[in-house]
């Protein structure tokens, strides 16, 4: 995954703005995605692209979305680009936006890049955001252009998705067939993957900020082993154990957020396989009832659609630092 600011000089990214002799270098910036992974990325002007954005406006509250389908923009011909299916996906995916922010206190506008659609049968869809080099605690660039309208770097998104087109989906809003992936499902997953729910940790417990700094997610800060020991610190970012703990060899790995927590009864069980895996521990929910059927489960079935979430998951998302907004949520009021 991603932490840091960078500048470098004479390297051009795929996608980035061409830079001539004599000028600036451009500015890269390493993502944090949910399958792990650190990008580095180059600054793409939402200023030049803006003819090709679309928007995702609510029709009562929530925060405006500014979205950049890569594909549309290079003209793949795939994906979100597709002639057939390409104006329904783009639909879908602006909906789901709507759907999420329609959840939250917020009247700021959010740059979101949909990068190029991939084929690829690892995973369904990705999120990702941008954080600070800190040792401790640091919240995304989506959280705080989502919270606070905060855009200090307005030349990169503030929000990544990333959709592979390798499976056979339901496109629509209607309920899947049984031989059928919600696509809804796992874009919403991966907007709120996109939104803070990330890990930086490594398999050894060491952060993966490039700068070698201790940053640590929001969500980070609330995991615990089953004796309720922090398994990171929040002043310093240090790893408070073995790895063993990242395996869940300490009683489990769990959430364990005031908000969710209260509503679940009890520290929540995320997914920490043995050996630790990038792309999927502590990402999602453990793979038991009745977690197995959230939104953020590593459900994998056809057939099934998760688009609403539970309690636990909306106390998750306050516990993070999002107000929710009451009237849209249902049973919100208890928090």
């Amino acid at each position: 995954m991603k932490v840091g600011r960078l500048m470098t000089t004479g390297i051009i990214l795929a996608g980035s703005l061409v830079f001539g002799v004599g000028e600036a270098a451009p500015v890269e910036r390493p993502l944090a995605m949910s399958d792990g992974s650190l990008r580095i990325t180059g600054e793409k002007d939402f200023n030049l692209l803006s003819p090709r954005t679309q928007k995702a406006v609510p029709k009562g509250s929530g925060p405006a979305w500014n979205v950049v389908f890569t594909d549309v923009v290079t003209n793949t011909g795939f994906g979100f680009d597709d002639p057939v299916s390409g104006p329904t996906r783009q639909a879908l995916l602006l909906a789901v936006l709507v759907d999420v922010g329609s959840m939250i206190n917020s009247t700021h506008t959010i740059d979101v890049e949909v990068w190029p659609s991939t084929n690829t049968s690892d995973y369904w869809a990705l999120g990702g955001t941008y954080y600070d080099s800190v040792n401790g605690v640091m919240d995304p660039d989506s959280y705080k252009a989502i919270v606070n309208g905060m855009d200090l770097f307005p030349t990169f998104p503030d929000l990544v998705v990333e959709v592979s087109f390798a499976h056979t989906y339901n496109e629509t809003i209607n309920s899947p067939a049984s031989h059928e992936h919600d696509l809804y499902s796992k874009i919403k997953a991966s907007v709120l993957r996109g939104m803070g729910i990330l890990t930086l940790s490594t398999a050894s417990g060491e952060s993966t900020d490039i700068n070698m700094m201790l940053t640590r997610s929001r969500w980070d800060s609330f995991l615990v082993n089953g004796s309720d020991i922090s398994l990171f610190d929040s002043s310093t970012g240090a790893f408070n154990g073995t790895t063993a703990w990242l395996t869940g060899g300490s009683g489990g790995v769990f959430f364990n957020g005031t908000n969710s927590t209260t509503t679940f009864g009890g520290n929540i069980p995320v997914y920490a396989p043995d050996p630790f895996a990038a792309n999927l521990s502590f990402i999602s929910w453990a793979d038991t009832e009745p977690t197995s059927t959230g939104v953020l489960s590593r459900y994998a079935d056809p057939g099934i659609a998760h688009r609403t979430l539970a309690d636990y998951e909306l106390g998750a998302l306050s516990d993070l630092g999002y107000s929710l907004n009451a009237s849209n949520v249902e049973g919100w009021e208890k928090y």
